[in-house]
Order: C-alpha cells, then sequence, then structure tokens
C-alpha cells in the first residue's frame, strides 16, 4: 500500500471502530433523548424500509404522536421516472382497544374457552373421584338387609 491509502485505511478503520464504541457506549443523555422524541417539539415521525413486492421496494412512516401509519410504493413503471404511491393510511388510536379482530383459528376466545376447560378439569381431578355424598350409607344398609335372608 502506498502511504496516503494506507493513511486512508488507518483513518476510516479509526473512525469505524469510534463510532461502534459510541454506539454501544452510548451516554445517559443520548438515551433520554431518544426516549423523550416523543415530546412536543421533538420530532415523533420513523421512516421503515419495507419490501412490498418482488420487484418494488417502499417505505412506512409512522407518526407515535398522532398514532398513524403510512405506507408508500417506490415505484419505477416503464415511464423511466421513479413515482411513490400511497398504498395505506391510518390510525392505530383505537385499535389498542380491540381484544380480537380478523382473528385466524384459533381465536383467543377459544383458546380462552380451552384453558378455562382444561384448568376445571385439572380442579376436578385435584378433588378426586370421591363418591358422592349419601352413598357409602345407602350401600352399607342395603348390603346389611340383602345378605341376612
Amino acid at each position: 500500500m502506498k502511504s496516503p491509502d494506507l493513511f486512508r485505511f488507518t483513518a476510516g478503520l479509526l473512525v469505524g471502530l469510534l463510532a461502534a464504541g459510541l454506539l454501544l457506549n452510548s451516554p445517559d443523555w443520548v438515551k433520554i433523548a431518544r426516549a423523550g422524541a416523543d415530546q412536543a417539539g421533538q420530532p415523533s415521525i420513523q421512516v421503515i424500509p419495507v419490501q412490498i413486492s418482488r420487484e418494488n421496494q417502499g417505505i412506512a412512516m409512522v407518526d407515535t404522536r398522532s398514532k398513524t401509519i403510512w405506507v408508500y410504493e417506490l415505484f419505477d413503471r416503464q415511464t423511466g421516472f421513479k413515482q411513490i404511491r400511497l398504498m395505506a393510511a391510518r390510525t392505530w388510536e383505537y385499535d389498542r382497544l380491540l381484544n380480537e379482530w380478523n382473528s385466524a383459528e384459533p381465536t383467543p376466545q377459544q383458546i380462552r374457552n380451552a384453558l378455562e376447560n382444561i384448568h376445571q378439569q385439572q380442579m376436578i381431578e385435584a378433588i378426586g373421584p370421591g363418591e358422592p355424598v349419601g352413598t357409602t350409607e345407602i350401600k352399607s344398609k342395603t348390603d346389611t338387609t340383602g345378605t341376612g335372608n
């Protein structure tokens, strides 16, 4: 290696190690700043790359303050120009209040019922298969009268 190339390599390596060290050992004020991003005046929109289809990419934008998500498709359709299309948008503010929606079987209610049935069966087995009250007295009376004749 030439000395300028060696210098660039060494400088790049040091910058990379420094960045990795900062990410792994970030000070408390960085963690507090990240946690407070939803406070007023702080950015609340996160952009996440997503794979829409085999050939098309997209982005999902999530606004944590207004509890909204938007999904955009980025594509190039025979025009030679990059295009963007809004595929979906919705709020999830009230979604957290739903217990069950569009659930495939077994649904949460079916699982709850099955677990309750299992719990009841375990309770019955724990009590034991004892004879009903009064049954032993009836058997003893019929046995004594039936054997004496």
